[in-house]
């Protein structure tokens, strides 16, 4: 999912920005490159989580105690 141009992070982590986490949610920002910054969402409810970005992504997390 990386782009070929990319900020090249922290050992391929990213900062996130933004960062809200509230009992149901939790989202961010991070910035891959200048025209590339994707917005993370995570429910912490039902286990989904999205990048919306250049290229999206959704998954399903397993749910822990």
């Amino acid at each position: 999912m990386v782009p070929p141009i990319h900020s090249r992070g922290n050992n391929d982590w990213w900062n996130l920005d933004n960062l809200v986490a509230t009992r149901d949610r939790i989202t961010a920002s991070y910035r891959f490159n200048g025209m590339n910054k994707p917005q993370l969402t995570a429910n912490r409810r039902t286990g989904q989580i999205s990048i919306a970005a250049q290229t999206n992504f959704s998954g399903q997390c397993d749910l822990g105690e």
